[in-house]
C-alpha cells in the first residue's frame, strides 16, 4: 500500500466521520460525508487496482452500510439524519430521507418509517383562512410545497374516506349553514393518503374544520395537501334553538322529517333553527338529519310536565310535545299546551 492511497483512505475515513460530530442540520454534513464517500472509494481503486468488479461492487456497499449506521443513529439516538433534507414549517422541521423521516417536534423527534405517520406534532403553526389561502393559490403552493400548513375553512365535499375538500365560501351575517356558497374555481384536497382516517359519517358539509398537512400537489387550481390532522372546530353541545313565530296561526301543524323513529312536526312556526355560534347556524331539518342535534340534546334543558298521552317540555320561547303512543314530536311556539289534541290525532291516524 503506497502512500497515496493512505491518503485516500484516511482523509475519506475523516469526512465521512465528521458529519457526526456536527449536531444541528446543515446541508454542509451531507457533502462532507460524499466528499469522504468519494475519497474513500478513491482510495479502494487505488488499493485493488486488478479487483473490478470488487471496485464497482464496494461504493454500492459503503453507501448502504453508512446510510444503514445513519439510520441507526436516528433511531437509537435519535440524531439528526446526515442523508436527510430539512423542510422548516413555522414552529418545527420535518427531515425527509429515502425511506423515513423525522418529525422534529419541541420536545421530542418522532421517527415516521415509510412515511406512514399523518402529522403528528403539538407545534402551534400559523392559522391560514381558507379564503385566504386559495385567493392566492398558485403563489401560495410555490412558498408552501413540501411544508406543513395548518388551515381553516368549511368542508364543501366528503368523498368517503378518501379525501374531504375546503373551497372558499362567502357566508352573510346570521345566515343559515345551509345558505353558505362556495367557489368552485379553487379548491384544497385533503387527501387520506395513509388510509388510517374516517371521513364518511365524521364530517359532514358546512362543517368548521381545522387541518394541518403537508402540502403535495398542484394541479386543474387544486391544491393537494397529504398527511393531515383534522380537528372538527364546531362544538355541538352547546346551542340555542331559536324561531319564527306564524302570524294569524290557526294551529295547523307541518311536517317537518324523519329521522329515526320519530317523525318531527312543527306548528306555527315559521322558522326554526339551531344556533351554535354566530358562524354555525343551522335549519332545524339539516340539524337533525345530519345528527347535529339529536331528541336527547332539544329535551335536556326542558321543564317537564305529562298526562297519559304526552310530554310537554317548557321552554322560553317555544314548547315540544312528544307523544307517548306514537313516535312523534311536536315544536311549537310557547303557546302550546299538555292539553293539545295533536298526539291523540296522531294515533288515530296510525289505528285507521
Amino acid at each position: 500500500m503506497n502512500k497515496k492511497t493512505i491518503i485516500f483512505l484516511l482523509l475519506g475515513i475523516l469526512f465521512i466521520i465528521t458529519p457526526y460530530f456536527i449536531k444541528e442540520y446543515t446541508i454542509f454534513r451531507f457533502f462532507l460525508e460524499l466528499i469522504g464517500i468519494i475519497l474513500f472509494n478513491i482510495g479502494i481503486f487505488l488499493l485493488w487496482k486488478k479487483g473490478k468488479v470488487i471496485k464497482f461492487i464496494f461504493p454500492v456497499f459503503l453507501i448502504l452500510l453508512l446510510y444503514s449506521l445513519d439510520f441507526l443513529s436516528v433511531y437509537s439516538l435519535e440524531t439528526i439524519p446526515i442523508f436527510s433534507y430539512e423542510h422548516k414549517s413555522d414552529s418545527f422541521s420535518t427531515y425527509d430521507s429515502f425511506i423515513y423521516r423525522i418529525y422534529n417536534c419541541q420536545e421530542s423527534k418522532i421517527l415516521d418509517v415509510l412515511y406512514k405517520k399523518n402529522y403528528v406534532c403539538e407545534n402551534h403553526l400559523e392559522v391560514h383562512d381558507v379564503n385566504a389561502f386559495l385567493s392566492n393559490i398558485s403563489s401560495n403552493y410555490k412558498k408552501y410545497h413540501s411544508k406543513f400548513v395548518t388551515i381553516k375553512g368549511k368542508v364543501s365535499e366528503v368523498v368517503g374516506n378518501d379525501h374531504i375538500t375546503l373551497q372558499p365560501y362567502e357566508q352573510q351575517e346570521n345566515s343559515l349553514v345551509g345558505q353558505i356558497s362556495f367557489n368552485k374555481n379553487t379548491s384544497l384536497v385533503i387527501k387520506n393518503n395513509n388510509n388510517d382516517l374516517k371521513f364518511y359519517g365524521y364530517y359532514e358539509i358546512y362543517d368548521n374544520v381545522v387541518v394541518t398537512g403537508k402540502i403535495d400537489s398542484f394541479a386543474n387550481n387544486t391544491i393537494t395537501l397529504h398527511d393531515p390532522k383534522i380537528t372538527l372546530t364546531n362544538n355541538f353541545d352547546s346551542f340555542t334553538l331559536n324561531t319564527i313565530e306564524t302570524k294569524n296561526c290557526k294551529t295547523i301543524q307541518k311536517e317537518l322529517t324523519k329521522v329515526g323513529e320519530y317523525n318531527y312536526y312543527s306548528e306555527c312556526l315559521d322558522k326554526i333553527f339551531i344556533k351554535y355560534d354566530e358562524n354555525t347556524i343551522y335549519d332545524i331539518i339539516l340539524a337533525l338529519e345530519t345528527k347535529k342535534i339529536t331528541l336527547e340534546k332539544l329535551l335536556k334543558e326542558g321543564t317537564k310536565s305529562e298526562n297519559e298521552e304526552q310530554e310537554l317540555y317548557k321552554f322560553s320561547t317555544y314548547n315540544l310535545l312528544k307523544c307517548k303512543n306514537t313516535n312523534t314530536i311536536l315544536i311549537g311556539s310557547a303557546k302550546l299546551k299538555l292539553s293539545s289534541k295533536f298526539c291523540k290525532l296522531k294515533q288515530e291516524e296510525q289505528t285507521e
